[in-house]
């Protein structure tokens, strides 16, 4: 079987969770005999047999490339990766799109952003013979991509429930929840110190991911205000979150460290020299770094919200993204040397969490 997976067109530049999970996919069935291909951009795929998509906060983009499965007559599986930002209440108070987002109705800004992806997008939307119309709501928009999936793959039970309250219990049918994983390198070999590291202090906590209001890196910088707690930041922000960044690093104190993107050896490097991984996101499913950082024995604080409870159980510090005494405590926790834990590291492996998808493949689709 040959399967083509599409990821975001912005991937090469901002490389987040979601990539991982699809370069994890595509090495995993390679792994078992399928041949899987990884675009960012639509193409002639009457080559192959299945289509997967991801990501339903890019919901234009996924309409584009279901429609290109329609056009070939080829299956697609969705990969919603999805959350209701606007249920969350985040702390967004520097951008543009907060701003927005308090005085333009919904329907309305809706209504406009589907209006600026067709005009960016007119030459595909007339090569692929999509219609215009299901750009114009959001809502429409997945509900479509939904209703076409031949499979709709969340990363929790707690997304797949999300998924039913925001879109209805009508898709349960197609609902498969796999779950993300890690590969990361576990063994013992010493790496050389990066250079990048020069100047930072020896003991610190660490938060690993791209940079902007879902992962709340606003009020991590406000909780080790006033503390001798060393926080080095890990990460870089996406064209749209360039001005929460900016302003975020104006506002940080001392004991704060912007390191940016690391390879996956910094990162193992970071991780094992930290005495705590810290994400106070409004939402994960459950945050790819985090998972990395429990494999290497590096104790976590993670937000309290359902989809990571579903990860890791009792394996965590939890704090809750809306309360900087909670996240305080929490990064105090870690610097203390609390939360250590012993797990069962292949259950996080993606060699374990992917064989569900496999088993799909095999007595569902083949």
């Amino acid at each position: 079987m040959r399967i083509v997976a599409f990821d975001r067109s912005n991937s090469k530049s901002f490389n987040g969770g979601d990539t991982v999970q699809i370069k994890a996919i595509a090495a995993f069935l390679r792994s078992k005999g399928y041949d899987v291909d990884i675009f960012s951009a639509p193409l002639d795929i009457s080559s192959y047999d299945l289509v997967f998509i991801f990501n339903l906060q890019k919901p234009y983009e996924a309409l584009i490339y279901a429609n290109l499965a329609a056009l070939f007559k080829k299956p697609y599986i969705i990969f919603p990766i999805y959350w209701d930002m606007n249920s969350l209440g985040m702390k967004d108070v520097f951008s543009m799109r907060n701003i927005i987002k308090n005085v333009v109705p919904p329907p309305l800004l809706s209504l406009v952003k589907g209006l600026k992806f067709f005009k960016e997008n007119r030459q595909l939307f007339q090569k692929y013979s999509i219609s215009s119309g299901t750009v114009y709501s959001l809502e429409r928009t997945i509900q479509y991509l939904l209703n076409n999936a031949l499979f709709i793959i969340p990363n929790s039970q707690a997304e797949a429930l999300h998924l039913q309250d925001k879109f209805g219990g009508h898709y349960a049918h197609k609902v498969r929840v796999i779950y993300n994983g890690s590969d990361i390198d576990l063994s013992d070999k010493e790496e050389n110190e990066l250079d990048v590291f020069e100047g930072i202090p020896e003991s610190f906590v660490c938060c690993i991911g791209g940079i902007g209001p879902r992962k709340n890196q606003i009020s991590l910088i406000e909780a080790v205000k006033d503390t001798d707690i060393n926080l080095v930041i890990i990460g870089k922000a996406s064209e749209s979150d360039r001005e929460y960044e900016r302003r975020i690093k104006e506002i940080a104190s001392n004991n704060v460290y912007f390191i940016g993107e690391l390879s996956v050896e910094g990162i193992r490097y970071v991780l094992k020299k930290s005495k705590g991984h810290i994400q106070p996101s409004y939402i994960e499913t459950p945050g790819i770094s985090s998972i990395e950082a429990l494999l290497l024995n590096c104790p976590i604080c993670v937000s309290d919200v359902a989809p990571v409870r579903e990860y890791f159980c009792d394996n965590a510090i939890y704090c809750s993204p809306y309360d900087i005494e909670s996240i305080r405590d929490g990064i105090l926790q870690l610097y203390k040397g609390n939360g250590k834990v012993e797990i069962n590291r292949e259950l996080y492996h993606w060699n374990y969490v992917l064989n569900p998808l496999y088993e799909i493949l095999k007595a569902e689709v083949e």
